[in-house]
């Protein structure tokens, strides 16, 4: 049975034409609702809430239907069958399976809407119950929550933030991009912490070049479409006192459409001051590695800290860090303060 059927004017059969709901007193089909007999009150009460309840339902199960197809990758081209299926456009089909392996079954049942769900995905589960919790009980719509949570996010994140200490030889660094309200994607990186433009990181030069050893290495996070802004990378990296030299990519696994391809990919520059070639250049590491990216907006695999102390000596550190990582100092404003932890 083809999942799509089509007429041999080749436009689509609805499913419900071919196979309708019956329920009492009522039948159910494509894009209409037919009394059968005389429907009872309680039978005209049933059907309504039947269909409202697969209405609000519906993109729940498309998102679950699409996160399934898109970890199986047995069914090749066919899987694609299956997104056409759902009348989503593709885009918005993943998106709504990325919201939906984000947010569990107990935080979709407080949801007001899918819109609700979509907006507090980004979120912990604990700070997911609460914002909808909120929702429900203010009453808000999904405007007035994006709002609020915004506002909270931008009141919370830039506390704590100390001045960095210490002197580095191995960097990692993930600058908050600034896109200019230019999306690479539907959700703009804002929404989550406060970005800086090009010439905000420049501007850190002399900061970064106070704390950096005559000779050290960065490795340094770009996104596809910021590699190519101009000024852009090179200039921030010029500023810091760092040359670049090389890079790898990080396969994501999972896609993010943009105006052009569909992104799966990150740049990973690797730059130098002086003489910083690795300590233990082998067994050397591939210049491409996979990891399925997590559900956290703009979070990095663990992993390359890991390839960073193997390849280098300390002292380490992390710029815009998120949180505290054992044996590095951490700099950011979304932890509370750059404290080296005990490895």
């Amino acid at each position: 049975m083809k999942l799509v059927p089509v007429r041999a004017d080749n436009k689509r059969v609805a499913m419900f034409d071919e196979r309708p709901i019956d329920l009492p007193g009522w039948r159910l089909s494509h894009r209409r609702a037919t009394p059968m007999g005389d429907p009872t009150f309680d039978e005209t009460n049933t059907a309504a809430e039947f269909a409202t309840a697969n209405l609000d339902s519906s993109p729940f199960w498309v998102g679950d239907i699409v996160a399934y197809i898109s970890e199986h990758t047995a069914w090749g081209e066919k899987a694609s069958q299956i997104t056409a299926a759902t009348g989503y456009a593709t885009e918005t089909a993943y998106n709504l399976a990325s919201v939906m392996r984000r947010v569990a079954q107990e935080e979709r049942d407080l949801a007001p809407s899918i819109a609700h769900a979509k907006i507090i995905a980004k979120l912990p589960k604990a700070e997911q119950r609460k914002w909808l919790k909120k929702s429900v009980a203010e009453g808000w719509s999904t405007r007035e929550l994006d709002l609020e949570l915004k506002a909270s996010q931008k009141r919370g994140v830039i506390s704590g933030t100390a001045e960095l200490e210490g002197m580095f030889r191995a960097w990692l660094v993930d600058c908050p991009w600034s896109y200019g309200n230019r999306p690479p994607s539907k959700v703009k990186a804002d929404a989550h912490y406060p970005c800086m433009t090009i010439e905000q990181l420049c501007a850190m030069g002399d900061k970064v070049r106070a704390h950096t050893m005559k000779d050290a290495v960065m490795f340094f996070w770009v996104t596809a479409p910021m590699l190519y802004e101009n000024p852009g990378p090179r200039e921030i990296l010029d500023a810091w006192g760092f040359e670049a030299k090389t890079g790898l990519v990080w396969d994501k696994v999972e896609h993010n459409f943009g105006h052009y391809v569909s992104i799966r990919h990150e740049h990973l520059l690797i730059a130098t001051r002086g003489n910083c070639t690795p300590d233990r250049p082998t067994p050397m590491f591939d210049s491409v590695f996979t990891e399925r990216k997590s559900d956290v907006h703009s979070e990095k695999p663990a992993l390359v800290a890991t390839m960073i102390e193997r390849l280098y000596d300390g002292p380490y550190v992390e710029l815009f860090a998120r949180a505290q990582r054992p044996g590095w100092t951490c700099w950011g404003n979304q932890i509370n303060a750059p404290v080296k932890v005990s490895a």
